[in-house]
């Protein structure tokens, strides 16, 4: 069990992942929402956020170049999954821009 976990610092909103690690400090900026993208099923990028509506803007983006045989992706919040990318898709699994209705919703 890992008892001192510490969220990474990021330059700036929408940064990928980066190693090594870096400690936030007391009162820096939470990072609330993560937008997660999986590509032949394991974990391909992970995008941290302040704004939700960044997040799911940033989510409409990858959907567009997305291949839905082999891709997926998903934004969360502390509570759980906000939207997913078959939220952009339409029943042939084409990108709609549907952004604003998405934003709606939520």
């Amino acid at each position: 069990m890992i008892q001192n976990y510490h969220k990474p610092r990021w330059n700036r909103v929408g940064t990928s992942l980066s190693f090594p690690l870096q400690i936030m400090n007391k009162g820096d900026v939470n990072m609330d929402y993560v937008l997660v993208t999986v590509s032949g099923g394991i974990i391909w990028e992970v995008f941290f956020y302040t704004s939700l509506l960044r997040a799911i803007q940033a989510l409409a983006e990858f959907v567009k170049g997305m291949n839905p045989e082999k891709s997926d992706a998903g934004v969360y919040s502390p509570e759980g999954m906000v939207v997913n990318a078959k939220d952009f898709m339409d029943e042939y699994d084409r990108f709609i821009n549907n952004t604003q209705k998405v934003i709606g919703t939520v």
